[in-house]
């Protein structure tokens, strides 16, 4: 794997817990992408959701794939083995949902495997959205389990969002979810501005549209937009 691939799902990770604090969003651990002068990290950052209980805490788990990770597998490869790993850890009745991805900041290329999670939305800078199902089967259901990588050119200004379903799944008084369609209009909305804010529009949004509902889930969005580089002096 080449040294400028990003082992990373975001360069952004915005967690929303509102079950403790519904008005604040946690950004202990952003890393703006944003900037042309944002530079790889060597870790994994996978979105995952545990269902029905966690393996080892969620620690378990990502210490797999960080083993994984250190022998350049290609994603296809790496996940089908994780998927082993976890087969054989967990409970039997239950499963994990994940989305794990390589980006190259030079090219824009996303290498990516959805393992039953919910479709990342794609946000393409000249209008609509692209949803990324490549991939296979939630982890811990079937231990033979094939998984297919897709692929993805993220050309500049194009908005990437991960995302649980806590997010999609969030409901008003009346019962009703704020579904993928909330999500991406208030993602359109706010796209041109930064990272940060965009982030914050969403925790608001779904804020307002649950009305002090107690939500049933943990949210977690990532999200990732390849910079607009500026042009040469004198071009």
């Amino acid at each position: 794997m080449p040294m400028n691939d990003l082992p990373i799902l975001s360069a952004l990770r915005t967690k929303m817990q509102w079950h403790q604090e519904r008005q604040r969003v946690l950004s202990e651990n952003i890393s703006n992408s944003d900037t042309p002068n944002f530079k790889p990290r060597d870790l994994v950052e996978p979105t995952f959701d545990n269902k029905g209980g966690t393996v080892g805490g969620g620690m378990g788990l990502l210490a797999m794939m960080r083993t994984l990770t250190d022998e350049r597998l290609e994603p296809a490869e790496l996940i089908a083995r994780l998927n082993v790993q976890v087969c054989r850890q967990a409970p039997g009745n239950r499963f994990i949902t994940l989305f794990y991805a390589l980006f190259d900041m030079n090219t824009g290329l996303l290498a990516y495997v959805n393992a039953g999670h919910t479709p990342p939305l794609l946000l393409r800078t000249g209008g609509g959205t692209e949803r990324l199902h490549e991939g296979g089967v939630a982890l811990g259901l079937f231990d033979q389990s094939a998984y297919g990588a897709g692929r993805a050119l993220l050309e500049p200004g194009d908005l990437l969002a991960v995302y649980s379903d806590g997010i999609t799944e969030a409901e008003n008084p009346e019962g009703r979810p704020f579904d993928e369609r909330g999500l991406e209009d208030v993602l359109t909305a706010e796209r041109h501005n930064n990272i940060a804010a965009i982030g914050s529009a969403v925790a608001k949004a779904v804020e307002i549209y649950t009305a002090d509902t107690r939500l049933a889930d943990d949210l977690t969005l990532l999200l990732l937009r390849r910079p607009i580089m500026p042009a040469p002096a004198g071009v």
